[in-house]
């Protein structure tokens, strides 16, 4: 299939992706590799409601069942034609004479595979906002809300603020594996711009490590 982008994300501009999915992207929000030494990236937030997907347990207050899964993603202008094969709605390109809309592309994009997580509650800044939170540190420090608008506001006041903080560090985000065979975030930027399988860079990490101790 032949994919045909059309429209354009705006810098500097929070946006909906869905109803409960926010994204942001600016210029200077980059990553280099071996093949392209500027390639945008864009934060993403989306909203969620533990209590709806039964994540609560008995230690967690029920007044705060609303979190913020905060990532970050490749720009669609640098999706790979062989990563988009992989999600895109050939019902949504044909609804569109032949075009995929720029929103629709990111959001498939992110639903298919999700992002390289990273946490903003990890960022010390000035930013701050009068809603009603609770941090809670388990393994890290996050924090709970009351309701949607609440986290909704927080991401626009403190969350976006401290991404520009986070995407000055990309390269020590994206160096952490975040799965157990060691799968990092380098792997998800390969992914979505060459088209490479996400998870068989980390299985020849490991196949050449375990060669290595043999010897």
């Amino acid at each position: 299939m032949v994919f045909n982008l059309d429209g354009k994300i705006p810098n500097d501009e929070l946006f909906d992706m869905s109803e409960y999915v926010f994204a942001i992207t600016r210029k200077e929000w980059i990553c280099g590799t071996d093949y392209n030494p500027n390639i945008q990236l864009v934060a993403i937030f989306e909203i969620i409601d533990r209590e709806e997907y039964g994540l609560m347990d008995e230690k967690d207050n029920p007044d705060y069942p609303i979190i913020v899964e905060s990532s970050i993603f490749v720009h669609p202008k640098f999706f790979s034609k062989s990563f988009m094969d992989s999600f895109a709605e050939e019902d949504v390109i044909e609804d569109n004479d032949g075009k995929y809309p720029i929103y629709y592309a990111l959001y498939d994009a992110y639903s298919y595979m999700g992002g390289v997580h990273v946490n903003p509650e990890t960022v010390q800044s000035a930013h701050t906002c009068d809603v009603e939170s609770e941090v809670v540190n388990n393994n890290g420090k996050f924090r709970h809300f009351k309701t949607f608008e609440d986290a909704e506001k927080y991401i626009k006041n403190v969350y976006v603020p401290n991404m520009g903080a986070i995407m000055m560090m990309i390269g020590f985000y994206l160096d952490r594996p975040w799965n157990m065979i060691g799968t990092t975030g380098w792997d998800s930027i390969y992914t979505m711009t060459q088209g490479k399988d996400l998870f068989k860079p980390a299985m020849d990490r490991w196949k050449e490590q375990k060669e290595e101790g043999d010897e």
